[in-house]
Protein backbone atom coordinates (compact mmCIF):
# COMPACT_ATOMS: atom_id res chain seq x y z
CA UNK A 1 0.00 0.00 0.00
CA UNK A 2 2.67 2.42 0.67
CA UNK A 3 4.97 1.67 -2.29
CA UNK A 4 1.32 2.47 -4.25
CA UNK A 5 1.38 5.67 -2.31
CA UNK A 6 4.87 6.18 -2.67
CA UNK A 7 5.00 5.58 -6.79
CA UNK A 8 1.26 7.85 -7.58
CA UNK A 9 3.23 11.07 -5.25
CA UNK A 10 6.08 10.77 -8.01
CA UNK A 11 3.96 10.28 -11.13
CA UNK A 12 1.88 13.47 -9.39
CA UNK A 13 5.25 15.35 -8.73
CA UNK A 14 6.72 14.67 -12.45
CA UNK A 15 3.50 15.94 -13.95
CA UNK A 16 4.35 19.00 -11.60
CA UNK A 17 7.45 19.31 -12.13
CA UNK A 18 6.92 19.32 -15.80
CA UNK A 19 4.15 21.94 -15.97
CA UNK A 20 5.78 24.33 -13.61
CA UNK A 21 8.86 24.71 -16.11
CA UNK A 22 6.77 24.77 -19.44
CA UNK A 23 4.43 27.48 -17.42
CA UNK A 24 7.87 29.01 -15.99
CA UNK A 25 9.37 29.50 -19.65
CA UNK A 26 6.61 31.26 -21.00
CA UNK A 27 6.14 33.70 -18.38
CA UNK A 28 9.83 34.58 -18.67
CA UNK A 29 9.66 35.46 -22.16
CA UNK A 30 6.14 37.10 -21.55
CA UNK A 31 7.99 39.63 -18.84
CA UNK A 32 10.92 39.64 -20.79
CA UNK A 33 9.38 40.75 -24.16
CA UNK A 34 6.41 42.72 -23.32
CA UNK A 35 6.12 43.68 -20.19
CA UNK A 36 9.81 44.85 -19.17
CA UNK A 37 9.24 46.79 -22.15
CA UNK A 38 6.40 48.49 -21.60
CA UNK A 39 7.91 49.88 -18.38
CA UNK A 40 11.19 50.91 -20.06
CA UNK A 41 8.81 52.70 -22.22
CA UNK A 42 7.16 54.28 -20.07
CA UNK A 43 10.09 55.41 -17.99
CA UNK A 44 9.24 53.31 -15.06
CA UNK A 45 12.44 52.52 -13.92
CA UNK A 46 11.41 50.67 -10.84
CA UNK A 47 9.19 48.86 -12.08
CA UNK A 48 11.41 47.93 -14.65
CA UNK A 49 14.28 46.84 -12.78
CA UNK A 50 11.60 44.91 -10.77
CA UNK A 51 10.26 43.13 -14.42
CA UNK A 52 14.09 42.16 -14.88
CA UNK A 53 14.23 40.62 -11.09
CA UNK A 54 11.24 37.89 -12.07
CA UNK A 55 12.58 37.34 -15.33
CA UNK A 56 15.51 36.12 -13.85
CA UNK A 57 13.50 34.29 -10.52
CA UNK A 58 11.11 32.73 -13.61
CA UNK A 59 14.21 32.06 -16.26
CA UNK A 60 15.96 30.04 -13.41
CA UNK A 61 12.77 28.41 -12.32
CA UNK A 62 12.08 27.28 -15.15
CA UNK A 63 15.60 25.60 -15.85
CA UNK A 64 15.33 23.95 -11.71
CA UNK A 65 11.96 22.56 -12.76
CA UNK A 66 13.75 20.96 -15.39
CA UNK A 67 16.60 19.46 -14.22
CA UNK A 68 13.93 18.25 -11.40
CA UNK A 69 11.61 16.82 -14.07
CA UNK A 70 14.27 15.14 -15.60
CA UNK A 71 15.83 13.85 -12.39
CA UNK A 72 12.72 12.19 -11.21
CA UNK A 73 12.09 10.81 -14.22
CA UNK A 74 15.29 9.39 -13.85
CA UNK A 75 14.74 7.70 -10.81
CA UNK A 76 11.83 5.50 -11.88
CA UNK A 77 13.73 3.70 -13.92
CA UNK A 78 16.61 3.46 -11.29
CA UNK A 79 15.41 0.10 -9.49
CA UNK A 80 15.17 -2.00 -12.24
CA UNK A 81 19.09 -1.31 -12.76
CA UNK A 82 21.82 -3.86 -11.12
CA UNK A 83 23.24 -2.31 -7.85
CA UNK A 84 26.82 -1.39 -10.25
CA UNK A 85 25.29 0.03 -12.41
CA UNK A 86 22.77 2.62 -10.27
CA UNK A 87 25.71 3.58 -7.27
CA UNK A 88 27.48 6.58 -9.71
CA UNK A 89 23.77 7.89 -11.16
CA UNK A 90 22.25 7.56 -7.55
CA UNK A 91 25.19 9.44 -5.80
CA UNK A 92 24.69 12.40 -8.61
CA UNK A 93 20.69 12.37 -7.87
CA UNK A 94 20.98 12.49 -3.65
CA UNK A 95 23.93 15.53 -4.76
CA UNK A 96 21.05 16.87 -6.74
CA UNK A 97 18.68 16.35 -4.02
CA UNK A 98 20.77 18.48 -1.30
CA UNK A 99 20.87 21.31 -3.95
CA UNK A 100 17.51 21.30 -4.08
CA UNK A 101 16.88 21.57 -0.83
CA UNK A 102 18.71 24.63 -0.47
CA UNK A 103 17.53 25.92 -3.17
CA UNK A 104 13.35 25.40 -2.57
CA UNK A 105 13.51 27.86 0.70
CA UNK A 106 14.52 30.57 -1.77
CA UNK A 107 11.98 29.55 -5.15
CA UNK A 108 9.37 29.88 -2.41
CA UNK A 109 10.17 33.28 -1.42
CA UNK A 110 10.68 34.53 -4.21
CA UNK A 111 7.02 33.04 -5.47
CA UNK A 112 5.11 34.76 -3.10
CA UNK A 113 7.25 38.25 -4.17
CA UNK A 114 6.39 37.38 -7.98
CA UNK A 115 2.68 36.52 -7.08
CA UNK A 116 1.84 39.52 -5.09
CA UNK A 117 4.25 42.17 -7.91
CA UNK A 118 2.17 40.28 -10.96
CA UNK A 119 -0.96 41.01 -9.27
CA UNK A 120 -0.13 44.51 -8.88
CA UNK A 121 1.02 44.72 -12.16
CA UNK A 122 -2.36 43.31 -13.29
CA UNK A 123 -4.26 46.05 -11.95
CA UNK A 124 -2.08 48.51 -13.26
CA UNK A 125 -2.58 47.53 -16.79
CA UNK A 126 -6.03 47.04 -16.11
CA UNK A 127 -6.25 50.88 -15.03
CA UNK A 128 -4.03 51.55 -18.33
CA UNK A 129 -6.27 49.49 -20.49
CA UNK A 130 -3.57 47.11 -21.34
CA UNK A 131 -6.26 44.16 -21.29
CA UNK A 132 -3.47 41.28 -22.72
CA UNK A 133 -0.46 42.50 -20.07
CA UNK A 134 -3.16 42.39 -17.45
CA UNK A 135 -4.21 38.89 -18.45
CA UNK A 136 -0.77 37.56 -18.70
CA UNK A 137 0.21 39.30 -15.22
CA UNK A 138 -2.86 37.94 -13.40
CA UNK A 139 -1.64 34.52 -15.46
CA UNK A 140 1.36 34.50 -13.51
CA UNK A 141 -0.04 35.10 -10.11
CA UNK A 142 -2.00 32.16 -10.33
CA UNK A 143 0.43 30.04 -11.82
CA UNK A 144 2.32 31.03 -8.39
CA UNK A 145 -0.17 30.72 -5.86
CA UNK A 146 -1.16 27.28 -7.70
CA UNK A 147 2.70 26.36 -7.54
CA UNK A 148 2.46 27.50 -3.77
CA UNK A 149 0.05 25.67 -3.10
CA UNK A 150 0.67 22.51 -4.50
CA UNK A 151 4.05 22.54 -2.89
CA UNK A 152 2.29 22.90 0.84
CA UNK A 153 0.04 19.53 -0.36
CA UNK A 154 3.09 17.70 -1.15
CA UNK A 155 4.77 18.43 2.04
CA UNK A 156 1.46 17.55 3.92
CA UNK A 157 1.31 14.45 1.15
CA UNK A 158 5.02 13.75 2.32
CA UNK A 159 4.58 14.07 5.92
CA UNK A 160 1.36 12.17 5.29
CA UNK A 161 3.07 8.97 3.84
CA UNK A 162 6.40 9.24 6.06
CA UNK A 163 4.23 8.76 9.24
CA UNK A 164 2.04 6.35 7.60
CA UNK A 165 5.11 3.83 6.84
CA UNK A 166 6.51 4.95 10.00
CA UNK A 167 3.27 3.65 12.06
CA UNK A 168 3.19 0.23 9.60
CA UNK A 169 6.59 -0.64 9.94
CA UNK A 170 6.48 -0.13 13.72
CA UNK A 171 2.76 -2.26 13.72
CA UNK A 172 5.10 -4.98 11.49
CA UNK A 173 8.04 -4.76 14.18
CA UNK A 174 5.73 -5.03 17.07
CA UNK A 175 3.98 -8.05 15.09
CA UNK A 176 7.26 -9.69 14.61
CA UNK A 177 8.51 -9.24 17.92
CA UNK A 178 5.70 -10.46 19.70
CA UNK A 179 5.74 -14.12 17.30
CA UNK A 180 9.35 -14.31 18.27
CA UNK A 181 8.62 -14.12 21.61
CA UNK A 182 5.93 -16.69 21.71
CA UNK A 183 8.10 -18.57 19.83
CA UNK A 184 10.65 -18.33 22.13
CA UNK A 185 8.28 -19.15 24.72
CA UNK A 186 7.27 -22.34 22.98
CA UNK A 187 10.92 -23.49 22.80
CA UNK A 188 11.42 -22.50 26.38
CA UNK A 189 8.22 -25.09 27.02
CA UNK A 190 9.35 -27.70 25.05
CA UNK A 191 13.25 -27.41 26.60
CA UNK A 192 11.82 -27.38 29.95
CA UNK A 193 9.60 -30.55 29.26
CA UNK A 194 12.22 -31.98 27.54
CA UNK A 195 13.88 -31.20 30.62
CA UNK A 196 12.04 -32.75 33.33
CA UNK A 197 11.36 -36.09 30.87
CA UNK A 198 15.29 -36.58 31.27
CA UNK A 199 15.13 -35.95 35.24
CA UNK A 200 12.01 -38.64 35.05
CA UNK A 201 14.40 -40.94 33.01
CA UNK A 202 16.96 -40.48 35.46
CA UNK A 203 15.19 -40.84 38.30
CA UNK A 204 13.13 -44.00 37.17
CA UNK A 205 17.05 -45.39 36.07
CA UNK A 206 18.15 -44.78 39.46
CA UNK A 207 15.28 -46.49 41.29
CA UNK A 208 15.77 -49.30 38.96
CA UNK A 209 19.18 -49.57 39.65
CA UNK A 210 18.48 -49.67 43.60
CA UNK A 211 15.74 -52.22 43.18
CA UNK A 212 18.20 -54.24 41.06
CA UNK A 213 20.50 -53.80 43.86
CA UNK A 214 18.81 -54.77 46.88
CA UNK A 215 17.24 -57.73 44.69
CA UNK A 216 20.85 -59.25 44.52
CA UNK A 217 21.25 -58.12 48.17
CA UNK A 218 18.36 -60.18 49.34
CA UNK A 219 19.59 -63.32 47.10
CA UNK A 220 22.98 -63.15 48.76
CA UNK A 221 21.59 -62.93 51.84
CA UNK A 222 19.39 -66.03 51.28
CA UNK A 223 22.21 -67.93 50.15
Amino acid sequence: MGATWTTLLRVFLVAILLGQAIGAAYFASVVNHHIHPYFDFHDMATDASTAQLVFVYLFFSAVFSSISFMTATISFWLPSQSSNEKKPVSCWISIWRTIQACFSFFMITMGIITAKTSWSWGRLFETDNESYLAKQCYGLAEMMIAMLVIIACLFFGAVVLYLATHVTTRMDNDTKSSTDESFAKDIESQQETTDVYQKDQKSSKKQTETLSSTEKQSKLCLY
